[in-house]
């Protein structure tokens, strides 16, 4: 049985009561389980939005589509590759380690 809470930005005031809240309600999550990784993963995003934005976000669809610009600017800047690494090992001064190179 999963429990949602969904705190109206205006329902709890001052700021401080609600962020303890919140930070109240992460600690308690199983980040072990699907269910409680994507309930941490929603609530760190949403903070996360409003620490960059300085405001509450309108929904979570809004939030969902900053957080996949943020991720497709991240791609674009650092690319990935299929290419897979090639480990080789080496010997130096009787001391064997691997080397990987991409």
């Amino acid at each position: 049985m999963a429990i949602f809470i969904l705190l109206h930005p205006l329902s709890l005031e001052p700021q401080g009561l609600q962020n303890s809240v919140i930070d109240s309600i992460m600690e308690k999550l199983d980040i072990n389980t699907v269910a409680g990784w994507t309930k941490y993963a929603e609530i760190t995003n949403r903070k996360s939005f409003i620490s960059e934005m300085g405001r509450e976000p309108r929904d979570k669809a809004e939030v969902t589509a900053w957080v996949n610009a943020a991720v497709a600017e991240a791609e674009a800047l650092y690319p990935t590759t299929e290419k897979k690494p090639d480990p080789e090992l080496r010997t130096v001064g009787g001391v064997r380690y691997w080397v990987t190179t991409f």
